[in-house]
């Protein structure tokens, strides 16, 4: 699993095919001191985890070559990452998933999303800590 230190620079992978979200994305995490690696499809943001390149990933749920199935990849196995968000505008078409505690609906409040990954990159640092 990758680890980010408390109060360290964070590796932000941004997967999402909307170029204006991820643009915005980026600039927001880069804003607040964090290294940002964008991806537009899945196929890019696996190679982008598997190259230990992201400590934490913003997944948009209905990204082409489904986000869905790469954002339960990044929550389990050899390449698991410290905190994985599933981002959707359409939280209807996720059904029971939609309650997931790491499922956020579009739009959100940017300077939250920033503090949550703060705090799922700190939480992924202590072994056996709850989800954020």
């Amino acid at each position: 699993m990758n680890n980010a230190r408390n109060g360290a620079q964070i590796r932000v992978l941004v997967a999402d095919d909307d170029p204006s979200l991820r643009l915005a994305l980026t600039m927001v995490f880069q804003r607040a001191g964090h290294d940002v690696v964008a991806a537009e499809h899945t196929d890019a943001a696996r190679e982008i985890v598997a190259a230990d390149r992201a400590d934490v990933a913003l997944i948009d749920a209905g990204m082409p070559r489904d986000g869905v199935a790469f954002w339960k990849e990044c929550r389990e196995g050899d390449n698991a990452l410290a905190g994985a968000l599933l981002v959707t505008g359409d939280v209807w078409a996720l059904g029971e998933l939609a309650r997931h505690p790491m499922v956020l609906e579009k739009p959100f409040d940017f300077r939250a999303l920033v503090e949550r990954v703060e705090r799922l990159a700190a939480a992924g640092d202590q072994p056996g800590s709850p989800p954020v």
